[in-house]
C-alpha cells in the first residue's frame, strides 16, 4: 500500500481546487485510501460502502472508485466503521453473476467474519481484497483473492563521479537500465563537471550528453561520454553493472552524436556505438519556488497521483528525474522537520498551480524523447495540524 506521504499527495492532487476554498468548520475528517484487489478484473464500476453498525443499516456513505484500478478515497470522523465494496462488473445497478463483494477483514469467506476498521490517523490505507463472487446460479462463491503481497523498495546506493571534455554547455548524466525496464536515473554535473545521484543496484547504460547546440534535447550535434566502451564493441552500446556506492566515476565527452545518431570521436573521426536517440528519456530539471530546501518531487502519469512514475528527494530546492517520454503531473512535498512525514508545517506544490483557490488542478507536462525540460513548482499549500492544506499567501 502507498505510504502516508503518497496517500495525502494523492488525496490532494484530487482536492486541490477545493481543499483551499473558505467553508464553514467542520467536525475533523480523516482520510483512508482503500485499494480494492481483484486482479484481471475492471474496478471502475465499484463502490465502498460505509456503516456505523456491523448490521449495515446505518450507512456513513457510498465511495465510488477513482480509476479502474479500484482506488477508493475514503473521508470520515475518526470512529469504528464496518467497511463493504461492491463491484458491479456490468455495471447495470444490479448484483448479479459475475460482480464481486469485499468486506473489510475477510480474505477467506470461509473461515473469516467482517472485522470493523478504527479510523483514528488523518491520513491512511488499506488494501481491501474481492473475496467473493456472484455464481451463475445466484449463490456465492470465494475468489480466492488474496492481499497483495508488499513490495519492498530496492535498496539505493550512491554514485559520484566527474565529467570532463566538452564546451561548457549544460550536461546530463544518464544511468539507463539495460533491457529497457526499470527505473532512470540522472544528474547535472556542477561547474566543475562533479555530479551525483542514488541508484538502485543492476546493468546500465551510462553516457553523458551535452546540449552543444542549444535545443534543449538530445540530437545530432550535440557531446556524448559513454562509460565502459572499447573499439572491439564496434556500434554496439555498452552496458556495464553498477552496484554498491560508487566514488570515482569518470566520463569525458569525446564523442559527437552524428545525423545517423552514431558516436564520431572528436579527435579521430573514428566510428563509436550506435545511439537510439528515439528511445532516449527524458530529463525534467526541476526548481522549488518558496521555502522548501529538503522534500521529495514525484512524477505521475495521472492527476489523481495513483501511479507514481518516479520519486526523487529535494536537495536545495531542486531535482532531477529521468522519465520514458510520455505526459506526466508533477509534484513536491517540502519537509519542515525531519522526523514523521507528512507533518505539519510540510509544503505542497504541484506543477502549474499557483494558488489552490483557482478552480483547477495539477497541469500536464509532456515530454519528447531526449527531451531536457526546465521546470518551476510553486509551493501553493502549507498542513496544519490536522494536516489539511492552508493556502499560501
Amino acid at each position: 500500500m502507498p505510504t502516508r506521504l503518497h496517500l495525502l499527495v494523492c488525496i490532494l492532487a484530487c482536492a486541490a481546487p477545493l481543499a483551499a476554498q473558505d467553508q464553514p468548520a467542520a467536525p475533523a475528517q480523516c482520510v483512508v485510501v482503500v485499494g480494492l484487489h481483484w486482479p484481471d478484473h475492471d474496478l471502475t464500476h465499484a463502490q465502498v460502502r460505509v456503516f456505523r453498525d456491523r448490521e449495515r443499516r446505518d450507512l456513513v456513505g457510498a465511495f465510488p472508485a477513482n480509476d479502474a484500478e479500484g482506488k477508493v478515497v475514503l473521508a470520515v470522523p475518526p470512529g469504528t466503521y464496518y467497511v463493504t465494496a461492491v463491484v458491479d462488473v456490468d455495471n447495470d445497478g444490479q448484483l448479479n453473476a459475475g460482480d464481486g463483494l469485499a468486506f473489510y477483514g475477510v480474505e477467506d469467506p470461509n473461515t473469516e467474519q467482517p472485522q470493523p476498521l478504527e479510523v483514528k490517523e488523518p491520513a491512511s490505507g488499506f488494501w481491501l481484497p474481492v473475496s467473493l463472487t456472484v455464481l451463475p446460479d445466484g449463490k456465492l462463491g470465494p475468489t480466492g483473492v488474496k492481499r497483495p503481497v508488499p513490495q519492498t523498495e530496492p535498496a539505493r546506493h550512491h554514485l559520484a563521479g566527474v565529467l570532463t571534455g566538452g564546451t561548457g554547455a549544460s550536461a546530463v548524466v544518464y544511468l539507463v537500465p539495460a533491457g529497457g525496464r526499470g527505473e532512470c536515473f540522472a544528474a547535472v554535473p556542477d561547474a566543475d563537471g562533479a555530479f551525483a545521484l542514488d541508484f538502485t543496484d543492476g546493468e546500465y547504460y551510462v553516457f553523458a550528453l551535452q546540449d552543444a547546440n542549444g535545443t534543449e534535447g538530445a540530437d545530432p550535434g550535440d557531446l556524448c561520454a559513454v562509460h565502459g566502451y572499447t573499439a572491439a564493441q564496434a556500434q554496439a552500446f555498452p552496458t556495464v553493472p553498477l552496484a554498491g556506492d560508487i566514488t570515482d566515476l569518470a566520463l569525458r565527452l569525446e564523442w559527437r552524436i552524428s545525423d545517423t545518431g552514431l558516436l564520431k570521436h572528436l579527435e579521430t573521426q573514428a566510428d563509436g556505438p550506435q545511439m537510439a536517440l528515439q528511445t532516449l528519456p527524458a530529463v525534467i530539471i526541476g526548481r522549488v519556488a518558496g521555502q522548501a530546501t529538503t522534500g521529495v518531487a514525484r512524477a505521475a502519469a495521472d492527476a489523481g497521483f495513483a501511479g507514481i512514475a518516479a520519486s526523487v528527494p529535494l536537495a536545495d530546492g531542486r531535482f532531477v528525474m529521468a522519465l520514458p517520454a510520455g505526459v506526466y503531473y508533477l509534484s513536491v512535498m517540502g519537509v519542515a522537520a525531519p522526523g514523521v512525514n507528512p507533518a505539519p508545517g510540510d509544503s505542497l506544490g504541484f506543477y502549474g498551480v499557483t494558488d489552490l483557490r483557482k478552480a483547477h488542478g495539477p497541469q500536464p507536462l509532456a515530454l519528447k524523447p531526449g527531451e531536457v525540460a526546465t521546470v518551476s513548482i510553486q509551493l501553493a499549500a502549507k498542513l496544519d495540524e490536522q494536516l489539511r492544506p492552508v493556502p499560501l499567501d
